[in-house]
C-alpha cells in the first residue's frame, strides 16, 4: 500500500511519526482473516509505540484547554453578538432621526405653506375691503355732489321765483298808475318776463 503513495501523502505521513493503520471493513474481512489479523497487529504497534502514558492529569489538562477555547469563543460569539445588537440599535436610531427629521421638515414644509395660503387669502380680503371702501367713498361722493348740485339747483329755483315775484309787482305797480285794468296787465307782463328770463337762465 505504501508504494501507491505520492510524494505528499509519505511527507504527511512521515510528519505525525508513521503513525497511521489500516481499519479493515468487517462486512468484508471476518474476525480471523489473516488481512484483519495483520491489520490489527499494526494499529496494536502503532498504539504500543506511543511514547509517554495518557494520564488523567493530562487528560485534566486537556479537558481545561478543551473548556477555555470553548469559553473563549463563547466570549467571542457573545461580543459578535453585542457588537451587532449595538449596530442594530445604532442603525435604528438613525432611522428614527432620520424619519423624524423628515416628518419634521414635511410638517415644516406644510406650515409654511399653510401660511404663504392664509397670508394670501388675508390679502385677498384687504384688498376686496380697499374696493369696497373706494367704492363706498365714490358713492358717497356721488351722493354729496348730487345733494350740492339739487341744493345749487334749488337756490336758482327760488331766485327766479324771487325774480318772477319782483317782476310781477313792478309790472302790477306801473299798471295800477294807469288804473286797474293796467294793474292786472302790468302784472301779467311782469309774470310772463320773469318766466322768459328764468326759461333763458335755464337754458
Amino acid at each position: 500500500m505504501k508504494g501507491t503513495w505520492n510524494s505528499h501523502v509519505s511527507s504527511f505521513i512521515q510528519s505525525i511519526g508513521n503513525r497511521w493503520g489500516v481499519s479493515p471493513d468487517p462486512h468484508y474481512f471476518s474476525l480471523n482473516d489473516p488481512t484483519y489479523q495483520a491489520r490489527l497487529n499494526e494499529i496494536k504497534e502503532l498504539i504500543s509505540g506511543i511514547q509517554g502514558i495518557y494520564t488523567t492529569e493530562e487528560f485534566e489538562k486537556n479537558q481545561r484547554e478543551q473548556e477555555k477555547i470553548r469559553l473563549q469563543k463563547e466570549e467571542e460569539a457573545r461580543k459578535a453578538k453585542q457588537k451587532y445588537e449595538e449596530e442594530l440599535k445604532e442603525k435604528a436610531k438613525r432611522e428614527a432621526a432620520d424619519q423624524m427629521r423628515r416628518e419634521m421638515e414635511a410638517r415644516e414644509k406644510r406650515l409654511t405653506e399653510k401660511w404663504e395660503n392664509d397670508l394670501k387669502a388675508e390679502r385677498e380680503r384687504i384688498n376686496q375691503y380697499e374696493k369696497l371702501l373706494e367704492q363706498e367713498r365714490q358713492r358717497k361722493e356721488r351722493e354729496l355732489q348730487e345733494q350740492q348740485e339739487q341744493q345749487a339747483r334749488k337756490q336758482r329755483e327760488e331766485k327766479d321765483d324771487l325774480s318772477i315775484a319782483g317782476a310781477t309787482a313792478v309790472g302790477a305797480t306801473a299798471g295800477a298808475v294807469v288804473g286797474p285794468v293796467g294793474a292786472v296787465l302790468g302784472a301779467a307782463l311782469g309774470a310772463a318776463t320773469g318766466l322768459i328770463i328764468k326759461g333763458i337762465k335755464k337754458f
